[in-house]
């Protein structure tokens, strides 16, 4: 099975910008546009690209702990059973995301799990 089984060729192509297909021809003012302002375009990219990667940079070690702490709580919270149980019973599907988040180790744990990719202790022996 490849990662494009399932995918319909048409969805990928109307997704897919015009710069980066082979079968869109490049507009008028693109083809005017000089070598000068191209490299002008580029670096104006690359710093908000620059500016972007700081602030994740410096938000990361905040973000990584309000998750440590959000994922504790909610692990306190899902280990009384009259909590659970209530949200099991009003909204099974909230439950569900709970206890993926709770038994998450790992960001690559929680997307393989979220794509039902997951193995479970039996398949790994």
């Amino acid at each position: 099975m490849t990662l494009l089984d399932g995918i319909c060729p048409e969805a990928l192509l109307k997704a897919t910008p015009p710069e980066q297909r082979t079968d869109v021809k490049p507009s008028e003012h693109d083809k005017k546009t000089s070598p000068l302002e191209q490299i002008v375009k580029l670096e104006k990219k690359m710093s908000q690209v620059q500016t972007q990667y700081k602030d994740a940079e410096q938000n990361y070690g905040s973000d990584l702990l309000n998750l440590v702490v959000a994922k504790g709580y909610m692990t306190k919270l899902l280990s009384n059973e009259a909590v659970k149980s209530y949200i099991l019973r009003h909204e099974p599907d909230i439950l569900e995301q709970f206890e993926l988040v709770v038994n998450t180790v790992s960001m690559e744990e929680a997307v393989q799990l979220q794509g039902g990719q997951a193995e479970t202790p039996a398949e790994l022996d």
